[in-house]
């Protein structure tokens, strides 16, 4: 059985290599993920980050960059005006 640690805010935007302003801007564009759990643990009015929370946010963080990415990739070019 793995030791899954857990994570204030500082440690858990370290660990996933962003400034914890990066995190917070994050986590107020996406307060809950697909089914509706928030992507953090609140403990009073401290956010807690456990492993399984930061496996989450990066899989969210790929979703998005695959959507927008596509969404690019299917635009119609407009057409050039004479």
């Amino acid at each position: 059985m793995t030791d899954n640690a857990i994570h204030n805010m500082d440690e858990a935007a370290r660990r996933l290599k962003k400034s914890r302003r990066w995190l917070q801007d994050w986590l107020r564009e996406h307060p809950v993920d697909g089914v509706g759990n928030p992507f953090y643990t609140p403990l009073g009015r401290t956010k807690t980050f456990d492993d399984n929370d930061l496996e989450r946010i990066r899989a969210q963080a790929r979703e998005d960059e695959r959507c927008r990415l596509e969404s690019c990739r299917h635009g119609t070019a407009k057409a050039h005006s004479t």
